[in-house]
């Protein structure tokens, strides 16, 4: 049975934002000893807004929320949809925006706003990564057997993913960005970051710190910054204080094709406009896309058929997204949603109780305090029923020491079902614990997980993500 159902991915960023809502196609499909998964099927887009540029107060210290919420339900009114009407989707922070006093307000606002959200995030590297995939960069490179590095170039910063054959191998974040120097109506530089004022350092360009930027060489400060880019793709050096984090391959490692979004990606695919028409935005987009263009003559660059600016915002309304279903335990659906839940990791090669209670006592340390916690149990082998009955019994013990209500546990293997009913027989007594036990899910470190509600059929919305604030 085929289930559609409306996703909206919200990117709040430095400069810009804006919404996308699809219609996702969600069905079964076929999986090992014949358990039912679920799985994407497409989307189609439903709707989009305009892309609004950030509201900021008190001289762009906090993002105006108001403002936002505002603008997103005089949107809804005209596209005439409720927002009780969407089902799932992600709240995306990103760039400069994130690091904003109030950011998590503005993901606390939107997920009242959408009760069904399955995911508020904010992050770099959740970016870098959705980026691309919104692009479709993933996709094309798997259809290739390309390597393929998408760029995605906001206000404040530049998020990199690599992907080769369909898989990511690397991804990266620098602080460039359109928003780098702020213009007057002039063209002339009138403020800049931090990141710019080490670009001056690196060139040698005269330029006032803080918020003035008073005589800089704006061209060739711009010609720097996109020379700086293309260097680090390259596995060049640049200033460090340019590199928020690094985790592409080492060199030596190639390309096939780039692809650029976001807002400059998007200013990419027009005409070359010059300072002057820098001024439109009293910033330097249109000029480092213009600089972009003239150094990547001799690449080769992937145009992606979506739009450029809305690459984050699809990614995160259609590929921020795991299915679990078939062989869920949730011992009361009313838990759910379920947001921000911490999960730690335990690898279970050999079954040793002992083993596992350590690495699990280790693993909680760093989430002292938590209300809620996820097991990810990464299995390699399989668990008998005295196997299960352990652990099940091992988990109820961590968590009562912890002092939670609920035990949440996540599998990689097909065996949430038949934990969950282990774990519920094992404190039949204590009818105030609330039990969710999930598997078909596919977890890094350092991750936190949103559960969203039943869908028809019964898959179980998850999303994985690291949050920065």
């Amino acid at each position: 049975m085929q289930v559609e159902l409306l996703s909206i991915g919200v990117d709040v960023g430095t400069t810009t934002f804006h919404f996308v809502v699809n219609r996702l196609f969600v069905g079964p499909k076929a999986a090992g000893r014949g358990l039912p998964r679920y799985e994407l099927r497409g989307f189609e887009e439903v709707c989009k807004s305009p892309v609004f540029f950030t509201p900021y107060t008190r001289g762009e210290a906090a993002i105006d929320e108001d403002r936002i919420l505002e603008l997103i339900l005089l949107e809804f009114e005209r596209f005439d949809i409720s927002p009780a009407d969407v089902q799932t989707g992600s709240v995306i922070v990103t760039g400069e925006a994130s690091r904003k006093e109030n950011a998590d307000r503005i993901i606390a606002s939107l997920s009242g706003l959408f009760e069904n959200l399955v995911s508020t995030v904010a992050g770099p590297k959740l970016e870098s990564l959705l980026a691309a995939k919104g692009a479709q960069v993933d996709r094309r490179s798997k259809e290739l057997f390309k390597t393929i590095v998408n760029v995605d170039i906001g206000g404040g910063t530049s998020n990199i993913g690599a992907f080769r054959n369909g898989k990511n191998i690397g991804l990266a974040c620098l602080w460039i960005g359109g928003r780098m120097v702020r213009l007057d109506q002039e063209g002339c530089a009138s403020g800049m970051t931090e990141a710019a004022q080490a670009v001056c350092e690196a060139e040698g360009l005269r330029a006032c710190g803080g918020a003035g930027a008073e005589g800089l060489d704006v061209e060739r400060f711009v010609d720097a910054v996109a020379g700086y880019l293309l260097d680090f793709i390259h596995s060049r050096p640049i200033p460090e204080r340019l590199v928020e984090f690094d985790e592409l391959p080492k060199a030596p490692w190639r390309y096939d094709e780039i692809s650029f979004t976001g807002g400059v990606g998007q200013l990419m695919q027009g005409p070359a406009c010059g300072v002057g028409g820098s001024v439109q935005f009293f910033d330097i987009g249109p000029l480092l896309a213009e600089k972009l263009k003239d150094r990547c003559i001799s690449e080769r660059v992937y145009a992606s058929p979506i739009e450029c600016i809305r690459a984050t915002a699809i990614g995160v309304g259609v590929n921020n997204l795991q299915l679990s279903g078939g062989t869920v335990f949730a011992s009361d659906p009313g838990m759910l949603p379920l947001r921000n839940v911490p999960a730690v990791n335990i690898e279970i090669d050999a079954f040793d109780i002992e083993c596992i209670a350590r690495e699990m006592e280790l693993a909680e340390a760093p989430h002292e305090g938590a209300g809620l916690l996820a097991y990810y149990f990464k299995i390699q082998g399989a668990l008998g029923y005295n196997d299960m009955a352990k652990l099940s019994e091992l988990v109820l013990q961590r968590m009562r020491l912890a002092g939670r209500s609920s035990a949440i546990v996540v599998f990689n293997k097909d065996i949430g079902k038949i934990f969950g009913y282990h774990t519920a027989n094992a404190c039949r007594r204590a009818s105030e614990v609330k039990i969710l036990s999930v598997d078909g899910i596919e977890l890094d470190d350092n991750t936190y997980l949103d559960f969203g509600v039943f869908l028809p059929g019964g898959a179980l919305p998850v999303t994985a993500k690291t949050l920065y604030f």
